[in-house]
C-alpha cells in the first residue's frame, strides 16, 4: 500500500517552523489541490477499503484495484469504487485535507490503494483518514564576531552597547538584530545557543568556542529575551579574527550528540565582519575544508553572514564548505544579499547591519534551513517501511513529478541530488540533498510529494 503526503514548499517557506495545523477540512484563505486537473481530481474522491468489520462484503473490496504506481492520481483505480466503501468518500475527502495557518500553507493528501482481505491486518492499518505533520523546528548555534572592528564606526569608545542602544556601530546593530530575532514570533518553536569570538580561553582547535556563552549547555527555546544579558555583557575588543577557532567551535558544538535533538534541524550560523587573521589558520580553503568535512559527516549546515569589512569572495568559499544552499541576491526585504558575488550566492551580506538587514537574514536562513527538511509522517496504524519511501518534486506545484533517489547520507549526495534520512534505521525526518534543495527552493510554487510504503505491502 502507498500513501502520498504532499508538502507545499511555498507554505513551509511562509510559516517556517511556527505553522499550526488545522483540523481536517479547515481550508481557509486558499484553494486546495485535490480537485485540480493537475492532480487528476482523484485525491478528493479517493476511496479507502475499510476492515471487514466496516465493509459491506469482500466482493466490494475487490472492485477497486490497487495503485499501479506512485503517481497515478488520475487513474480509474483511484477515481472509481463501488459498494459500501464509496459511501465513505465524503468523510475521506474531508479528512485528507489539512490546512496550515490561515493560508492553506501546508497540504497533505494521501492515495491509498485498496488491498485484498488477506492483507487487511497489515496494510489497511496504514490507510489513514487523517495525516498530522509539522515542519521540522530549528536549533541554531550562533557564533558572533566581537573583534574590535565591529566597533569601527564609533571613535574613542570601547564599543559598549546594550540591547536597545542606538550607537551607530556594527556591534550595536548586531546585538539589537539578534535580540529582535530571538524574541520574534517568526522564531516560535525554534531554539538557539550563542558564543562569541575572540574570547579569553578560546583556542584554534575550538575549545572554549564549542561551549555556549548562553545558555551554559543546550539551547534556549524561542521566542525569548533570555539572551540579552549575555549580549549586554560583551564588548568588542581584540585585533585578530580567529575564524578557525570560531568554525571549529561550531563544528564541535553541533557534532555533540546531546545537541542533535531528535525531530529537529540543527545548524550553525557564523557572523563576521572580517577575514581570518591571527595565529589560527588564515587559509580560506582550509577553513572551507573543515566545514566541508563536517557537513559530509553530519549533514549539518553552517551558514555564513558577512558584514561590511569582510571579503565576500572569502565568505562565499567558506559558505560553500558549510553546505549552505544557493539563494538570490534579492530575498525578502534584502536587496543585496550577495554583496559583490552577483545574482546568486551561498553566504549572506547584511552590510553594516543597520535597520532590519541582519534580522531579515536570520529569518531567511531559518526558512532556508527548514524548507528542505521534512518531519517523517506517521501512520495511524501499520509500520512504515523506510526502504519503500519515495520523494518526488512537482515543478510549479502541478508539473510532471520528478522522483528523487534516496542516498545513504549527506556525504553521499552528488550533483544528481536526492534525499537522505536523519537515521536510516528509524528516521524522524528526511532532507533533500543540496542540489535538489536548490532546485526546489528556486521554485516558489514547488510541491514535494512523499510516498510512504508500509511493511507487508
Amino acid at each position: 500500500m502507498k500513501m502520498r503526503v504532499s508538502f507545499s514548499l511555498a507554505a513551509i517557506l511562509a510559516v517556517a517552523c511556527s505553522s499550526q495545523l488545522r483540523e481536517p477540512g479547515a481550508d481557509v484563505g486558499g484553494s486546495t489541490d485535490f480537485n485540480s486537473a493537475a492532480d487528476g481530481g482523484a485525491d478528493a474522491s479517493t476511496t479507502v477499503d475499510l476492515p471487514d468489520s466496516m465493509a459491506a462484503t469482500d466482493a466490494t473490496d475487490a472492485t477497486t484495484s490497487p495503485d499501479a504506481n506512485a503517481n497515478d492520481d488520475a487513474s480509474t483505480a483511484d477515481a472509481t469504487s463501488s459498494g459500501s466503501d464509496a459511501s465513505t468518500d465524503g468523510t475521506i475527502a474531508n479528512d485528507a485535507v489539512v490546512a496550515a495557518d490561515a493560508k492553506n500553507d501546508i497540504v497533505f493528501s494521501f492515495d491509498a490503494g485498496a488491498q485484498s482481505d488477506s492483507n487487511l491486518n497489515t496494510d489497511a492499518a496504514c490507510a489513514q483518514t487523517s495525516v498530522t505533520a509539522e515542519a521540522v523546528p530549528l536549533d541554531m548555534y550562533v557564533m558572533l564576531d566581537r573583534s574590535a572592528s565591529m566597533n569601527e564606526l564609533v571613535i574613542n569608545l570601547l564599543g559598549d552597547c546594550d540591547v536597545g542602544g542606538a550607537a551607530a556601530t556594527k556591534w550595536c546593530y548586531s546585538i539589537n538584530a539578534l535580540a529582535d530575532y530571538f524574541k520574534s514570533n517568526d522564531a516560535t518553536g525554534n531554539a538557539a545557543a550563542i558564543q562569541f569570538f575572540p574570547i579569553a580561553g578560546g583556542v584554534c582547535g575550538g575549545n572554549g568556542y564549542s561551549t555556549p556563552a548562553s545558555p551554559s549547555t543546550g539551547f534556549r527555546t524561542l521566542p525569548t529575551t533570555g539572551f540579552n544579558t549575555s549580549l549586554n555583557a560583551q564588548t568588542p575588543e581584540g585585533n585578530d579574527t580567529p575564524l578557525e577557532g570560531a568554525i571549529r567551535g561550531i563544528t564541535g558544538f553541533t557534532s555533540t550528540a546531546a545537541n542533535q535533538r531528535v525531530g529537529r534541524k540543527l545548524i550553525g550560523v557564523l557572523i563576521t565582519d572580517g577575514d581570518p587573521t591571527g595565529t589560527c589558520s588564515n587559509n580560506v580553503n582550509a577553513l572551507k575544508g573543515i566545514l566541508s568535512t563536517h557537513f559530509a559527516n553530519t549533514g549539518i549546515t553552517t551558514f555564513v553572514v558577512g558584514m561590511t569589512g569582510a571579503t565576500f569572495t572569502n565568505l562565499e568559499t567558506i559558505a560553500e564548505g558549510g553546505g549552505a544552499p544557493i539563494h538570490n541576491d534579492k530575498v525578502g526585504t534584502l536587496t543585496d544579499a550577495c554583496g559583490t558575488n552577483g545574482n546568486t550566492c551561498r553566504h549572506w551580506n547584511v552590510g553594516n547591519g543597520n535597520g532590519s538587514a541582519l534580522t531579515e537574514a536570520l529569518k531567511q536562513i531559518q526558512k532556508s534551513a527548514t524548507s528542505c527538511t521534512f518531519a517523517m509522517p506517521t501512520a495511524d496504524g501499520g509500520i512504515i517501511d523506510p526502504n519503500q519511501v519515495k520523494v518526488s518534486y512537482r515543478p510549479g506545484g502541478t508539473g510532471t513529478p520528478q522522483t528523487f533517489a534516496r542516498v545513504t547520507n549527506a556525504a553521499s549526495c552528488t550533483s544528481a541530488g536526492g534525499f537522505y534520512y536523519d537515521n536510516n534505521m528509524s528516521p524522524t525526518s528526511l532532507t533533500l540533498c543540496s542540489s535538489t534543495c536548490g532546485t526546489v527552493q528556486a521554485d516558489s510554487k514547488a510541491k514535494v510529494d512523499v510516498l510512504l510504503g508500509c511493511l507487508g505491502s
